[in-house]
């Protein structure tokens, strides 16, 4: 049988079953953004995903001054050229790739769907000499995971070639792969079987505490998941924790208040994150107000995420919480009462703009604690 969204869970998902997205960046508009001076030396932790987008070659790099195109090695070489620059100060960067070799990641569906919108992909096998591709073509072969799986290769030859000639410690991740670039050695403590490198950078984090190092390290990364990981983990691992941001240098332990920090992650997954859908017409700043100011909707939010099967009274926390602080509905007990209450309230009736139904909701719920043990998994 075909399947369908059907009217009554529109407000969660879109008409061709993908989840609604809300926009997440708005949730870093909450964060306190209380920059510090930039202690130097420091350990870089950099997301390759952000370094990938600012390299993309603009006119000036295309139109080179001896009139030859624009290569493979010429972008690698870009964006070793951007890493070192961004942390001149660091004694030590790792850079943090996603992994592409899973059979499976939370983040597929959005892929997929992405993919669907470019066509055809082709495989591309990169060689430094060729010349690089113009920019929609550029876009439609990174929809294939063993195209980007070739790039990070070619990448990480680019970043051997230049370990030679720096001081510093430089590290490749990709998942459960790390290497020392300058030595060609496997840095084992450093890998992990996870699927995305939000998570890989808190891990890798973690794992530098507890192998005893102790100076300061600075997260290079636009990502508000790792924003709101990173405020979770710095008051939960000792240890000074940076954010780089623009030039400015950011404090993760002053981005929320400890009462807030601890619900923070379910607050986030809960409203909208990147495999957990989005209210229809209820951003995360509203949301964030209420639970800021109010410790029932901290409590509310406190025990989800303890266990992958929730407990009956931990659902219906997590229900009544969409209700009072999503929906802003005080009064009814249940999904079904609250659709009812809204409907009779509104003067041009949408189904989109009800609360979701009993089983939406509580399909909804249900996503939260995978996500929530998966971000959990950086502090193991």
């Amino acid at each position: 049988m075909e399947n369908r969204v059907t009217e009554e869970c529109l407000s969660i998902f879109n008409v061709n079953g993908s989840f609604r997205k809300v926009q997440k960046s708005k949730m870093l508009e909450k964060l306190s953004m209380q920059t510090i001076t930039k202690p130097t030396p420091y350990t870089a932790l950099v997301d390759m995903g952000l370094i990938w987008r600012i390299a993309s070659p603009n006119t000036e790099d295309r139109e080179k001054d001896d009139g030859l195109k624009y290569t493979w090695g010429d972008y690698s070489d870009k964006i070793v050229s951007i890493v070192l620059f961004r942390h001149v100060d660091a004694d030590t960067i790792i850079c943090i790739n996603d992994p592409y070799d899973q059979s499976y990641c939370i983040k597929d569906d959005e892929r997929d769907l992405r993919s669907q919108l470019q066509g055809v992909i082709p495989n591309v096998y990169m060689k430094r000499s060729e010349p690089f591709p113009l920019a929609k073509h550029f876009k439609t072969l990174l929809c294939s995971g063993a195209n980007k799986m070739r790039l990070q290769e070619l990448i990480k030859t680019a970043f051997c070639t230049a370990a030679q000639d720096t001081e510093k410690k430089l590290l490749y991740s990709v998942g459960s792969i790390c290497i020392d670039t300058k030595s060609g050695q496997s840095m084992d403590e450093f890998t992990f079987d996870q699927a995305e490198a939000d998570t890989i950078l808190l891990s890798t984090y973690n794992k530098l505490r507890i192998t005893g190092y102790e100076g300061t390290v600075m997260i290079d990364s636009e990502d508000t998941d790792v924003y709101i990981q990173a405020a979770f983990v710095s008051h939960q691992v000792p240890g000074l924790l940076c954010m780089k941001r623009k030039d400015s240098t950011l404090s993760c332990r002053a981005f929320c208040d400890e009462e807030v920090t601890n619900v923070v992650i379910p607050l986030h997954t809960t409203t909208g994150c990147d495999s957990t859908s989005g209210f229809y017409g209820h951003g995360k700043k509203p949301v964030y107000d209420k639970v800021s100011g109010d410790s029932e909707a901290r409590d509310l939010l406190m025990r989800c995420g303890e266990n992958l099967d929730i407990p009956e009274d931990v659902m219906c926390d997590m229900k009544s919480f969409v209700l009072k602080y999503v929906y802003g509905d005080k009064k009814s007990s249940s999904p079904g009462e609250a659709r009812v209450f809204k409907w009779k309230s509104q003067k041009k009736k949408s189904f989109i703009g009800l609360p979701p139904d009993h089983d939406s909701l509580e399909i909804h719920i249900a996503y939260v604690p995978i996500i929530l043990l998966t971000y959990s998994a950086t502090l193991i």
